[in-house]
């Protein structure tokens, strides 16, 4: 960047006699001006319902993503008793049981396991059974014997469900996952615009604050000169004083004017010191802030990115709808290991088996009615209007820019013809005295060369202050005014 430079030594800045422009002389400058933002906003003034809903935004990611991808671990116990008494007349000699009770106690655990990036399910069990059954037994009418059984049943087995076509397990929150995924980051840039719209406004309002200042110092300087003419000439005070009268309205404006702001700013962004205390800028030009405007547009502008989002959301309903119009195909895998122990009336036993099962499963609807393909068919629709928004504001954008650049670029040699302006205003306003002095001009002349360099100089002030908010309109529309230090939110 290169700042407009002053062709002759004596012409001291180019837009009026000026203090020294440094930190920590009791001068505020835009850059100690723009450090009271990033405070402000790293504070969290303004922004605390913004913070909330970025909080809000990472619960229901965090939640989704459990869901979908968190361990469940599920444990489930029963315990059974049945009892039965039979009563029987009877003249056969067969054995028969008149009495039973059994009771039956399972135990299962199960842990599953769904991924992020697949739609399988891993599934681990461990099931227990302990049944017990006593019996007792009549010949007749008369009792015979009794005895009992045991048996404790136990299987671990390992689970693969793999959907190769439809995803049946677990679709939907995977759906819910990506999406929330996105509505977080569409919230974030929702809330860092919101901080750079607050950086443009009170940076503006910093502009403005330094014209009023400078407005007023000018109609000062120019009242001092003026008075000084009152103490030569008494006897022309009246055409004199008819310009002070509108010298001081005009100074009395713009003190209000600066006033009004320097409260607002003070109070706002918790500095005191701006309530009295002269505040400074670096008038720059640099209007040239686009290599690559396209890719800049697609890399940094907000409001493309969340359209983007609106794109993205879209691609993953059509995902989702057309995966669910898929036919069933699932692959299954499993592999258990089972122990059974037994104790019956004559004889005990021990059995540990592997077993291992592969299990294909294919299923199609012919006929029947299909939610899907409508759900598909709109957001197809819908996306197609993200995809014109999409461009209709890309095209608004560049046009906006281009128009910037091209105002900033012609505001530039306007700015430059300044400096010749006023060093012309102030010699022909030290000529037109010396004529004065010599008898050569009269009064009015010599007042109007007062005005001319007085309307030179606030014309100049006026140029620089609508150069830099159009500069700041720039940096606006290409998002480049956050710094990282505040970038996240």
């Amino acid at each position: 960047m290169k700042s407009i430079g002053v062709k002759r030594y004596f012409l001291i800045i180019l837009l009026s006699q000026s203090i020294l422009v440094l930190e920590g002389y009791g001068v505020i400058t835009e850059h100690a001006f723009m450090r009271q933002l990033v405070s402000a906003i790293e504070d969290g003034w303004g922004f605390e319902t913004d913070r909330i809903d970025v909080e809000i935004k990472k619960i229901e990611l965090k939640q989704s993503r459990i869901r979908q991808n968190g361990l469940r671990l599920d444990f489930k116990s029963s315990a059974d008793f049945d009892y039965w008494d039979k009563n029987r007349t009877t003249n056969s000699s067969y054995i028969y049981t008149k009495k039973a009770d059994n009771l039956e106690r399972d135990l299962s655990l199960e842990a599953s396991k769904r991924f992020l990036n697949n739609p399988s399910k891993l599934i681990l069990s461990y099931d227990k059974g302990l049944p017990r059954n006593s019996y007792e037994r009549f010949k007749q009418s008369d009792y015979y014997d009794s005895y009992k059984t045991h048996s404790n049943h136990s299987q671990l087995s390992i689970e693969w469900i793999i959907p190769l076509l439809k995803h049946s397990n677990g679709a939907s929150d995977l759906k819910a996952y990506r999406r929330d995924q996105l509505d977080l980051e569409d919230t974030i840039l929702s809330f860092l615009e919101n901080k750079e719209d607050f950086i443009v406004e009170q940076l503006s309002k910093f502009y403005d604050l330094f014209k009023y200042q400078e407005q007023a110092k000018l109609y000062e300087k120019h009242k001092r000169d003026l008075q000084k003419l009152l103490k030569i000439e008494t006897h022309k005070r009246i055409a004199v004083d008819r310009v002070l009268i509108e010298l001081e309205k005009d100074f009395a404006q713009a003190q209000r004017s600066e006033e009004s702001i320097r409260q607002d700013l003070s109070i706002r962004l918790n500095i005191p010191e701006l309530k009295h205390e002269l505040v400074s800028m670096n008038f720059l030009i640099s209007s040239d802030l686009t290599q690559n405007l396209a890719f800049q547009l697609r890399e940094q502008n907000r409001s493309l990115k969340r359209i983007q989002i609106d794109q993205d959301l879209k691609h993953i309903d059509i995902e989702y709808y057309k995966n669910q119009d898929l036919p069933d195909l699932n692959l299954k895998l499993k592999a258990s290991h089972n122990i059974d122990q037994s104790t019956t009336r004559s004889s005990n036993y021990r059995d540990a088996e592997n077993e291992y099962n592969i299990l294909i499963e294919f299923d199609i609807p012919i006929l029947g009615y299909r939610s899907n393909r409508k759900s598909l068919e709109i957001s197809k629709l819908q996306l197609a209007k993200h995809e014109y928004d999409y461009q209709r504001k890309k095209n608004d954008l560049t046009a906006e820019i281009n128009a910037l650049q091209k105002s900033l670029k012609n505001s530039e040699s306007i700015l430059r013809s300044y400096e010749n302006l006023i060093f012309a205003s102030v010699q022909n306003r030290h000529q037109t005295f010396k004529n004065y002095q010599e008898s050569l001009s009269s009064i009015d002349e010599l007042l109007d060369a007062h005005s001319d360099e007085l309307s030179v100089q606030l014309d100049s002030i006026e140029a620089n202050i609508k150069y830099q908010k159009e500069l700041l309109e720039l940096k606006n529309l290409l998002d480049v005014l956050l710094i990282s230090k505040i970038q996240s939110p």
